[in-house]
């Protein structure tokens, strides 16, 4: 049986590894890009807890906790994008699926709407999140963002 400094370390290199290999596949690494990564069994009140833009929490709240919860992994804007990031939140049951598959595309899943609002951001040439969950287009990227 491994240790949790063990098992910490192996998950740290299970992500490493994912992280490299998206970014040597699907997008073109930015260092400037801070894409922050929480494990939670609560999406929602891990999401809840972090200092979030109104317009974030809005969303959440009008999805839901049980809705929230019933995913593998979600994508919460910071208020300011360019200084605080974006946070990839896991939900530590997408660890338990025998698969092989699930938290493989899970992870790679979050990561390509992080950097699909990172672009997004840029395009409006702004990094304040209300403004850009505010924009006309905010829902269609999100649905452009899922079959991406």
């Amino acid at each position: 049986m491994t240790g949790k400094k063990d098992a910490q370390q192996m998950l740290e290199q299970f992500f490493g590894g994912e992280v490299n290999y998206f970014y040597q596949h699907f997008a073109e690494y930015d260092p400037d890009r801070k894409i922050n990564i929480t494990l939670s069994d609560s999406i929602f009140d891990a999401a809840m807890s972090m200092d979030l833009p109104i317009k974030q929490q809005e969303i959440l709240r009008l999805q839901g906790k049980d809705v929230t919860d019933s995913l593998n992994g979600s994508v919460v804007l910071c208020k300011d994008m360019d200084r605080d990031g974006i946070q990839v939140i896991f939900s530590r049951r997408a660890f338990e699926y025998d698969d092989g598959v699930t938290l493989l595309g899970t992870i790679n899943h979050e990561y390509t709407h992080a950097n699909d609002f990172f672009d997004f951001a840029r395009y409006l040439g702004t990094s304040d999140s209300d403004e850009i969950i505010s924009n006309e287009y905010w829902r269609t990227l999100g649905l452009w963002s899922e079959f991406h």
